[in-house]
């Protein structure tokens, strides 16, 4: 089986997640990254885009989502967006990771960032 996977790298999104009230309330820059894991073997033959996970679409949606929705914690948006990735059939396996680099801290901190892995269940 080929072991294939499309990525979209740091998809950016205004949103207002946090547990703080100024995070809510002047919102922030996020950072998406997607790693999709499917056989695109089908789509590569066909060179046919109705035989691929879109990626334009999936950025898409995947910004809808984080700038639509609220979370406290970072974890439950990366939740969220790997289930929505895996409701796609196609999909055996997706990693995702949102950037927080506006993240209210004590020292200098660059971001911080959740990231989990999500697989079909066999």
């Amino acid at each position: 089986m080929l072991k294939s996977k499309i990525i979209i790298s740091r998809l950016k999104v205004f949103a207002f997640h946090g547990c703080l009230p100024e995070e809510r309330g002047r919102g922030q820059n996020f950072f998406i990254d997607a790693e999709v894991e499917y056989n695109f073997a089908g789509a590569a033959i066909s060179d046919a885009l109705a035989d691929a996970v879109d990626y334009n679409r999936l950025a898409n949606e995947l910004h809808a989502i984080a700038s639509t929705e609220t979370f406290d914690l970072l974890e439950a948006l990366v939740m969220r967006l790997g289930e929505h990735i895996l409701s796609d059939p196609r999909v055996d396996a997706a990693l995702v990771r949102v950037h927080k680099p506006e993240a209210p801290f004590d020292q200098e901190v660059a971001e911080v960032v959740a990231q989990a892995r999500f697989e079909r269940d066999v």
